[in-house]
């Protein structure tokens, strides 16, 4: 290993409180026969996102710092202060890092869970959950409702499960985000079912495989289980994002074209799995046309709107826009 004496190591990705300075800790050490503390500098660093915008530039973010010693955390501060612009605090210790950016993710999740439930209200009560949200605030439910993997609530339930504590609510959460995949294999059924045509051996192309709307970000997808879903179903599935190239998206696992237009053409069904803002411009008559007849749409990143959809020809289905006529 090339970790040498004065070198100063920064944790950043998700961790459960107290495994920096343990698990990363003894591996480091063991690896290099180095002292944690004393011969190089251990820290973890969380960015809070402050912005219910999604397309945010995280080097704005607020970053959460804490050190295993105090001149740990003073050189990692400087070094982050070289690429953040945003406001830096200091927290008394690493553990006490690793748990903000657990709460921030959990705590969204837990609200995602529950716009998830109210969209699913509004779907059978026949209201538009769009129109609901965005009379409240668009940018603060802007990414609340539809496919969401929980990665580290489960984490954190873990966790917490290992102290003897039972996060009832969280656990609730996780559980109410998962069986949102399953709704949205519902939705596909069903839009394919009023086309007359079956699941199994359906042509669906499915746009958007990021984790989060308007970005790239591969990991922590849901869309990936999406696919596998459908596939397993006995549907043919290609997909799209215009954050990613083919060479990306077939380097990833996925069947992919060239193209937005080639992934749709003669395809019986197509899933807006993601609300990239590209998504809300659409030619949905083009679209339409040069899919196989008739054409189903099930838009689980609520960007399409219903009335255009179902106007051109297709047959919509939306997760919360219970809408929908044909």
């Amino acid at each position: 290993m090339s970790l040498t004496a004065g070198s100063v190591i920064i944790f950043q990705n998700t961790m459960g409180p107290g495994m920096t300075e343990t698990v990363a800790k003894e591996t480091l050490e063991n690896a290099s026969g180095l002292e944690a503390g004393t011969d190089f500098g251990l820290a973890y660093s969380s960015t809070l996102n402050n912005s219910t915008h999604p397309s945010k530039d995280v080097s704005n973010g607020t970053k959460v710092v804490g050190g295993i010693t105090k001149r740990s955390l003073k050189v990692a501060c400087l070094i982050l202060g070289t690429i953040t612009k945003g406001e830096i605090v200091r927290v008394k210790d690493i553990k006490t890092a690793e748990a903000v950016k657990l709460l921030e993710e959990s705590y969204k999740d837990v609200n995602i869970a529950f716009a998830n439930e109210f969209a699913h209200f509004c779907e059978k009560a026949g209201i538009d959950f769009v129109k609901v949200r965005n009379i409240i605030n668009p940018l603060k439910f802007s990414r609340m409702a539809g496919l969401h993997k929980s990665r580290d609530s489960y984490f954190l339930v873990e966790e917490a499960e290992a102290v003897d504590v039972k996060l009832r609510m969280l656990s609730l959460a996780t559980k109410i985000n998962d069986e949102t995949l399953d709704h949205a294999i519902r939705l596909v059924r069903d839009a394919l079912r009023s086309c007359q045509k079956p699941l199994r051996r359906a042509k669906i192309s499915v746009f958007g495989i990021s984790s989060l709307p308007n970005r790239k970000r591969a990991s922590n997808s849901a869309t990936k289980k999406l696919v596998n879903q459908l596939k397993k179903r006995g549907a043919s599935v290609k997909v799209y994002d215009p954050f990613f190239s083919q060479k990306e998206l077939l380097n990833m696992g996925y069947s992919a074209e060239a193209s937005l237009s080639k992934t749709v053409e003669g395809a019986d069904c197509l899933v807006v799995a993601v609300a990239h803002d590209r998504f809300r411009r659409l030619n949905l008559r083009r679209i339409q046309m040069l899919m196989k007849q008739p054409a189903a749409m099930v838009d689980m990143g609520q960007v399409v709107d219903p009335v255009k959809a179902e106007r051109v020809g297709f047959v919509y289905r939306g997760f919360g826009r219970g809408v929908w006529t044909k």
